[in-house]
């Protein structure tokens, strides 16, 4: 971690106005750097100020709680050290001289409240004029009621860019390579959700004789924690992975919400696509996620995230007889996940 005094922002050698794009660009870069010279104490306090920066929500409460910076200190320190002067040259002033100083002040007032011009209200002359018809409003306004105040909404942070999302959350999407020992191998998609904790779904890895996953040029062997194939979803335990966790969403699916998958469709890593969320499709399981996002073979796996970054869905599988036909089960089912064999009953897209 940290040591005391030291900010998330000074362990990623960042200024306080750095972009989302800065803060990944950062992490990534600091990381590398201290695993090469086996530092891992560092390691482990790079991650965790990416955790808590990489998060709009959890950065605006951390800057909160920060200090003044340097600039504002000092700027602070310079009011403190600069008095009014006018009011140093008064103090400085002898008793009769402050006493004909006050007195000149309030002759000057005097004189000019003495000359400053007078305006009389005259009322004008009475001008006989013919009465006015009443003109009565129609029946359907007298009867309107007065429009209310337009009600005050609070402000909305900033939705961020395609740009920033994926800066965000590449580090923590990784390939999934699983050979079946007979010359063949499925292929997908993984989404870091803790330490070494890689989520995908169970389809991808059901037949494999080995798990391999690959972040960037390191490949990493991995074994299956929980497989609930009722839910088509498997976690993997990834030894020496030092990838950071995506952030869950803590809003419902909507529809009409725009959406983006990052996966590895085709074995391309780190493919990125955007769409909406179409609609949210009841199962047995509960209700799943239709979107308009492109996926392909290879995205089963993958993540789909809202526009603060933060993980929305598993892409799990598309509907081959129809066009954008794609979807992704609700990122909450992960903390239900349980072993059991049972099948969902969906077609995933392997």
């Amino acid at each position: 971690m940290a040591s005391r005094g030291t900010t998330h922002y000074q362990v990623l050698g960042l200024s306080r106005d750095a972009s989302s794009v800065d803060i990944a660009h950062a992490f990534r870069e600091k990381l590398a750097e201290a695993q090469a010279r086996g530092s891992e104490e560092r390691a482990e306090a790079i991650r965790h100020a990416y955790q808590v920066l990489a998060n709009p929500v959890s950065r605006r409460q951390y800057d909160a709680e920060l200090p003044l910076d340097p600039r504002q200190r000092r700027a602070q320190a310079r009011e403190e050290r600069e008095p009014n002067r006018l009011v140093e040259a008064f103090e400085d002033m002898s008793g009769p001289a402050r006493v004909a100083l006050v007195a000149g002040v309030l002759f000057v007032g005097f004189m000019v409240y003495q000359v400053w011009p007078r305006h009389v209200s005259v009322a004008p002359p009475q001008v006989a004029r013919a009465p006015q018809k009443v003109v009565e409003p129609p029946e359907d306004e007298a009867r309107a009621e007065p429009k209310p105040e337009r009600e005050r909404r609070p402000a909305v942070a900033r939705p961020m860019t395609p740009e920033e999302i994926f800066a965000a959350v590449a580090p923590s999407i990784v390939k999934i390579v699983a050979p079946d020992g007979s010359g063949g191998a499925a292929q997908g998609s993984g989404v870091v959700t803790g330490g070494g904790v890689v989520i995908t779904n169970c389809h991808v890895v059901s037949n494999a004789q080995e798990i391999q996953v690959k972040q960037g040029d390191q490949t990493y062997s991995a074994n299956v924690r929980i497989a609930d194939r009722d839910l088509d979803l498997c976690s993997l335990s990834v030894a020496g992975l030092t990838a950071p966790p995506v952030t869950m969403s803590t809003f419902d699916a909507k529809v009409g919400q725009r959406v983006y998958a990052i996966g590895a469709p085709q074995g391309l890593e780190l493919t990125l696509s955007d769409g909406l969320i179409s609609a949210l499709r009841e199962t047995t399981n509960g209700a799943i996620i239709q979107t308009s996002a492109a996926v392909s073979p290879g995205s089963s796996g993958g993540g789909l995230f809202n526009t603060s970054a933060q993980l929305v869905g598993i892409v799990t599988f598309q509907a081959k007889s129809g066009q954008n036909l794609n979807f992704a089960l609700p990122a909450p089912w992960i903390s239900d996940m349980t072993n059991r064999d049972s099948s969902s009953g969906l077609s995933p897209a392997r």
